[in-house]
């Protein structure tokens, strides 16, 4: 059988994370099999320490805040007597479990744990329609990337109804974020889609002595072109995935592209791995190598993706310290945004992405002829330097 409630794992710098889950359980408790995607903090935890502790609670409020990544700050909580974990204090029965066997075959692995040691700190409050009702709630906002909106929306005015006749403060509280979630999620677009240009630099430039002197180092001037350039869609998912655009039209698109947009992926999620699964489908890129800052301008554009199809909308700015590019030039950057002619003052230290201090648009009328050598890609990484 399913038996829902709260997981907790802790990261290797010693961060809890707290998730729903519905472990399948045996009748005795003696074992759990937990089941997250491989996207999921709770995976990459258990990976990196496969052990936790699993709680049954009636506190529909916390289920509902974790269902939709609100936990903050986290409950109280106290040490695992024979785990390296946390009990949330205010569950009603707690179970420390260690990971025996991992099924990571697919993106929702299988992974089979043994409770070392169980302990009860409160009766469980009862049998309760209005709390089960917000449990089923806190489900199915989990699956709002894989249920059409209609039956979402049909579920929810179900639950709605028991919720209305039997519930008292709390169950209403947790029931009502939920319904603002999914009513945000449904807003959200089914698709987004992102083309940019390319960057042309015109030198790096530094001023004002060393870094540690207080001056700026890589500052510079370039501008933007309209071709050639990215193109790339985000769509719901099951989970994290890329692949090449599927009319067959993608122009080329290689391996090492679709290897760079999952790293860029991962880390605009990690921002918030509460995120649902995410489709991309590649079907432009730029030359690497070439001078056209290639990398920047992709990882741009998987992160805006990811975060339009989610109604958000950073800056470029942000958008580039959540996939770590803009430790040199800022001109890809900010043009990324804005095109035009642009000039960066260079950054103070390498943490710092270098702020824009002009821009003028580039007049429609000029063109821009590119001219390279024929064996196409240049020199990068060591080679470059």
């Amino acid at each position: 059988m399913i038996l829902e409630g709260l997981v907790t794992t802790v990261a290797g710098d010693g961060l809890v994370n707290l998730a729903p889950m519905g472990p399948i359980v045996d009748q005795d408790m003696s074992t759990l099999i937990l089941r997250p995607f491989q996207t999921s903090t709770t995976f990459a935890n258990l990976m990196e320490h496969p052990e936790g502790v699993f709680h049954v609670t009636d506190d529909v409020l916390l289920l509902a805040r974790a269902a939709i990544g609100t936990v903050d700050p986290l409950p109280e909580m106290f040490p695992a007597e024979d785990v390296a974990g946390q009990v949330v204090a205010g569950a009603c029965r707690w179970y420390e479990f260690r990971i025996e066997d991992a099924d990571t075959s697919s993106e929702r692995t299988t992974l089979t744990a043994r409770i070392v040691r169980s302990g009860r700190i409160r009766d469980y409050f009862g049998l309760h329609r209005a709390r089960h009702a917000a449990l089923e709630a806190a489900i199915l906002v989990t699956r709002v990337h894989l249920l059409p909106p209609a039956d979402l929306k049909r579920q929810f005015a179900e639950l709605a109804v028991v919720v209305d006749k039997t519930a008292g403060p709390i169950e209403r509280q947790a029931f009502g974020l939920l319904e603002d979630y999914l009513a945000e999620a449904l807003g959200r677009p089914e698709a987004f889609s992102v083309t940019t240009g390319s960057r042309l630099h015109f030198g790096l430039l530094a001023h004002g002595g060393s870094s540690q002197e207080g001056g700026r180092q890589f500052g510079g001037a370039g501008m933007m072109i309209e071709e050639p350039g990215v193109w790339l869609r985000a769509a719901p998912g099951d989970s994290d995935s890329v692949e090449t655009e599927p009319s067959g039209e993608s122009e080329a698109v290689s391996e090492a592209d679709i290897g760079r947009v999952g790293g860029w992926l991962a880390a605009a999620r990690a921002v918030n791995t509460n995120l649902p699964g995410c489709r991309i489908e590649l079907a432009r890129t730029i030359p690497p190598h070439s001078g056209l800052g290639s990398g920047t301008q992709l990882a741009l554009a998987v992160a805006r993706a990811v975060a339009g199809l989610h109604d958000l909308a950073p800056s470029s700015v942000e958008l580039a310290e959540r996939v770590g590019r803009g430790r040199r030039s800022g001109i890809g950057i900010h043009g990324f945004d804005q095109g035009g002619f642009l000039v960066d003052a260079g950054g103070r230290n390498e943490t710092d992405i270098a702020p824009l201090v002009a821009r003028v648009d580039v007049p429609e009328s000029w063109r821009i002829v590119l001219a390279g050598p024929e064996t196409g890609e240049g020199l990068s990484g060591e080679a470059e330097r």
